[in-house]
């Protein structure tokens, strides 16, 4: 497949068919807000690591996962619409509706850990990270089948919650069953 690719895109040792516009060392002095704007006169939040928990940012933001993407543009929005006004309103509406299914799906997440592991181990669990060169998972087709589980008993994982990989491959490694995972599921997410 890769063969494919670089005879289709015409790659070479020494060359890529990604093509560069524009100087990179104009780009790499810039920062994030140059190109989404900022207003001075309010503030401006972000996401801080895996917590929902909003913090103030400066407007020299350099980075944000691009699973925050979202909400970073959904926190712009609401601070910069008019305070009060029916844009401001909607923008509180649509960026708390966004925060609250974050919560949710990170406490169904975590639901599961506990009951499938107990709640001293739970989260050790499923945040365990493997030794370098070990794959993610052993077994794909259980985790592609424990995703498909808790899909259908907690509803979609949205592109927030691919972050939860990780614990749906761990609960592999760790020998759960489609049954065990489908319970848990229930438990949790009802």
């Amino acid at each position: 497949m890769v063969t494919k690719v670089k005879r289709r895109t015409g790659y070479t040792e020494h060359h890529s068919h990604v093509m560069q516009y524009g100087s990179i060392k104009e780009l790499s002095n810039n920062v994030l807000s140059v190109y989404m704007g900022a207003n001075s006169n309010k503030q401006n939040y972000v996401l801080k690591s895996d917590h929902i928990s909003i913090m103030p940012m400066s407007t020299s933001l350099q980075t944000i996962n691009q699973r925050d993407a979202s909400i970073l543009y959904l926190q712009t929005k609401f601070s910069q619409a008019p305070e009060g006004s029916e844009k401001w309103v909607k923008a509180q509406q649509e960026l708390t509706k966004e925060i609250a299914h974050r919560n949710h799906l990170d406490r169904n997440i975590e639901a599961i850990g506990e009951i499938l592991f107990g709640s001293n181990n739970g989260v050790r669990v499923l945040k365990t990270i493997r030794q370098v060169g070990q794959p993610l998972v052993d077994d794909w087709d259980c985790l592609m089948a424990l995703v498909g589980i808790y899909k259908q008993h907690c509803g979609s994982l949205s592109r927030y919650g691919i972050k939860h990989m990780r614990a749906f491959a761990n609960m592999c490694n760790a020998g759960v069953g489609k049954d065990q995972m489908a319970q848990a599921s229930t438990n949790a997410c009802t």
